[in-house]
């Protein structure tokens, strides 16, 4: 169902605040409470722009706002549906003061679906682009700032008891030699925490500044039963059990 409609903001009636809202919606299956586009600040919206105060509203006071379909379509296109947004505006004055649109509607304001050639030309070029030297420079970018982020956010995580106790008692693990040959096989993450002579370290680079033994060491050595720090900076492998 395609629907033009109306939204009457309950506490500024009976004042001189915008009071009205008129737009369209294809695809209309309720719940839905307009877009506003105006930036204009007023007092009310206290500094923020119209559009964002309209939606935070909606979002913590939504029962102050009241819906009424001005007319519904079932077959129409989305031009048609925005001209018939255009035409209630009008007749309504929807750029005045009383109302919340403060223009009307533009017939350029909708969206259409893409053609499949449109859609291959898009992929081609934004493919192009990511392949160019300034593509791989920003891909670059992104990856670092990406991994920057992504580590904050799991040391922050990990600060978290219930993350932390959750997640260690996941990984734990008997000290048995099988059990220790299938965590050598498993990937472990980066913040992951792994299991070093009944203690626990949160990735590889923590275990090898605590104890000295390496990612290396450890898969080679210490998963399959071996002590790994004896072979630290050795250049002729020893293998000691355990």
């Amino acid at each position: 169902m395609h629907v033009v409609y109306k939204i009457t903001y309950i506490p500024h009636l009976d004042t001189d605040k915008p009071k009205f809202y008129v737009g369209s919606k294809m695809n209309y299956r309720g719940n839905y409470y307009g877009s506003v586009s105006s930036k204009r600040l007023f007092e009310f919206t206290k500094n923020q722009p119209l559009c964002e105060w309209w939606k935070n509203e909606i979002k913590e006071n939504v029962d102050n706002f009241i819906f009424e379909i001005l007319e519904t379509h079932f077959e129409i296109t989305p031009s048609k549906l925005l001209e018939r947004e255009l035409q209630f505006q009008l007749e309504l004055q929807c750029a005045d003061e009383d109302y919340f649109n403060q223009c009307y509607a533009n017939k350029k304001f909708f969206s259409v679906k893409n053609t499949d050639e449109t859609r291959k030309i898009k992929s081609e070029k934004t493919k192009a682009y990511w392949d160019s030297p300034a593509g791989k420079l920003k891909k670059q970018r992104l990856s670092e700032r990406n991994s920057l982020v992504k580590s904050e956010e799991m040391k922050k995580r990990w600060e978290e008891e219930n993350f932390r106790k959750r997640n260690i008692e996941r990984f734990k693990a008997p000290k048995t030699l099988s059990t220790r040959e299938k965590m050598s096989k498993a990937r472990l993450s980066k913040f992951e925490p792994i299991e070093y002579r009944g203690e626990y370290y949160f990735g590889w680079r923590h275990l090898e500044k605590v104890t000295g033994v390496t990612k290396f060491l450890y898969k080679k050595y210490y998963a399959n039963g071996y002590d790994p720090v004896i072979n630290i900076k050795n250049k002729h492998p020893i293998k000691k059990p355990l």
